[in-house]
């Protein structure tokens, strides 16, 4: 950035006068008029970048069913996501380049662990209001995270705080997490959509639901679409500034890319990378893109057969050329996967580890030690999962090739995560990456977990889990990570072909939306988001 540059910069966040970057312009050879012109020129740029009040914009989600909620112990699917995520916040929040490694405050302002991180004080921000005009206290926060914590919750979340012994309120603004064993990333794994806050008397956690989120429930048809509109009492000054916000579910990739093109829509979750160029070639729209930790997976039922035997686990885990379902698939957008979660990228990944190739001489083999040389395979897959049915049945193609016999059966996205996934005994999934390795190691591979979608157990993993949250020494912590990768390679029910970008369009109207590696369409810092109809 040169001198005239900076210069500019300082006055458009009013550290300079008109007069003093009159005279800097002028100082670097500039005419009174020439200076004159540059000056207006900024002004403008200044105060068309300049967030508005007022619009209402619509997101396409990828997926919705009439069963959908808002309940943060019950989200499943994306638009349940996304509905929960315009309602809710969290006490922190993930946004890369800002705080302590991405991690700032939100609902909390400031959080503190003991020697050991066996004990967390959170302090909350005073002032907030819910939706119905209550303030928000310590024991709403204790209330809405006992109900992931509760031995009998429902909610997936509850892996991640199993070490928590107690939330307790310390007046009415200090929030206390007791914990068994020590957990050095609590602070970054309450940033998880799940641990959203309600208040402590809500009865009805669905059409009824109450947050501190920018804005609140006006329309809400799971299945059909929902509306919400500003919460004028909102705790962010600088935030909620759209007057409403549509959320719609729109399962079939092409339908969903042609609604950005045409305008019916503002923002999409997920551009199949097929269609990347239609957004790109559009004078409407433009991409959002963001390298993730985000992941396709095809796992096994490990409880249920024929996939409890590992030969055959192994046969179908070197059936397919990775690099070439990228390309087939993704259209090479991503990068290859290991069977683990934890990506290249990631502090944690295991380095040591073979990338697996397509073996048809090591699937024969396996077939044969299974006794399954003429076995037939269904893969499960709906449009609802990174890639759509297509990734599916790309899968299942490149593993005919390599001798195993697998046929894709596409199912309808409607009801996909509640009646296929982690029913049927092999499907397809598709998960968002986590800040840090313990939350997706956590909630998708630890014994037991409501979302280990491959049932599969192991207790050295288990105990390496724990072990490895309390870690400090990041060399040790390291080799417990890449000893929990090798089981999975190893012994684990589901495969892991590739990590994929989050790729998402917005329309050239929607200012303020940045791509975040944590999560698709900037990951719930909407209100951030203002509309310029100038640009559209």
């Amino acid at each position: 950035m040169d001198k005239k540059e900076v210069l500019k910069s300082e006055f458009i966040k009013g550290k300079v006068s008109r007069r003093d970057f009159n005279a800097g312009l002028m100082g670097m050879g500039l005419t009174a008029a020439a200076a004159g012109t540059f000056i207006e020129a900024t002004i403008k740029e200044a105060q068309a970048a300049t967030p508005q009040r007022g619009g209402h914009i619509v997101m396409a989600s990828s997926d919705d069913s009439a069963g959908g909620t808002v309940d943060p112990t019950l989200i499943v699917n994306w638009s349940d996501l996304d509905r929960n995520g315009a309602l809710s916040n969290r006490l922190t929040e993930t946004k890369p380049g800002q705080g302590d490694n991405g991690l700032v405050g939100a609902l909390a302002t400031g959080w503190e662990g003991n020697a050991d991180s066996t004990v967390w004080h959170f302090e909350l921000r005073e002032g907030v209001e819910f939706h119905n005009g209550k303030t928000m206290t310590a024991e709403d926060v204790v209330h809405s995270f006992n109900r992931h914590h509760a031995e009998d919750s429902p909610s997936p979340a509850r892996s991640y705080i199993t070490s928590v012994t107690q939330f307790r309120a310390d007046g009415p603004n200090v929030l206390v997490a007791e914990l068994d064993s020590p957990n050095a990333d609590l602070p970054i794994v309450l940033s998880e959509y799940h641990f959203s806050v309600q208040p402590a008397d809500l009865e009805d956690y669905n059409h009824g639901y109450v947050g501190t989120g920018p804005w609140k429930i006006e329309e809400y048809e799971p299945g059909i679409g929902s509306i919400f509109t500003r919460h004028e009492n909102y705790w962010k000054e600088d935030g909620a500034y759209t007057d409403s916000i549509e959320i719609i579910g729109i399962p079939d990739n092409t339908s969903r890319v042609n609604a950005l093109v045409a305008g019916e829509v503002d923002i999409i979750r997920t551009v199949d990378s097929a269609f990347i160029q239609n957004v790109e070639e559009s004078d409407r729209a433009s991409m959002m893109v963001a390298p993730s930790g985000s992941h396709l997976t095809f796992p096994m039922r490990g409880d249920t057969d024929p996939y409890t035997n590992m030969d055959l686990r192994l046969a179908v885990k070197n059936a397919v050329d990775r690099e070439k379902f990228l390309e087939i698939a993704f259209n090479g957008q991503g990068a290859v996967g290991n069977d683990h979660p934890i990506p290249p990228f990631d502090p944690m990944h295991c380095d040591d580890i073979p990338q697996r190739m397509a073996d048809p001489d090591k699937v024969a083999y396996h077939l044969k030690q299974a006794g399954m040389e003429n076995i037939e395979l269904e893969l499960n897959v709906a449009d609802s999962t990174f890639g759509g049915s297509a990734a599916g049945e790309a899968f299942a193609a490149l593993a005919r090739e390599s001798g195993l016999n697998v046929k894709a059966k596409v199912n309808p996205s409607d009801g996909y995560w509640g009646a296929v996934w982690m029913t049927a005994p092999w499907s397809g999934s598709s998960w968002a990456g986590r800040p840090v390795a313990d939350m997706i190691l956590s909630i998708a591979y630890k014994g037991g977990g409501d979302w280990n979608e491959s049932f599969w157990n192991n207790e050295r993993f288990d105990e390496l889990l724990v072990a490895a949250r309390g870690e400090k020494d990041p060399d040790l912590r390291k080799e417990m990570y890449c000893e929990m990768q090798w089981m999975l390679y190893n012994e684990s029910a589901q495969i892991l072909p590739v990590f994929v970008p989050w790729l998402d369009g917005k329309s050239n109207r929607i200012q303020g939306l940045e791509a975040n590696p944590y999560g698709a369409m900037g990951y719930f810092f909407w209100d951030e988001i203002w509309i310029d109809d100038s640009q559209a």
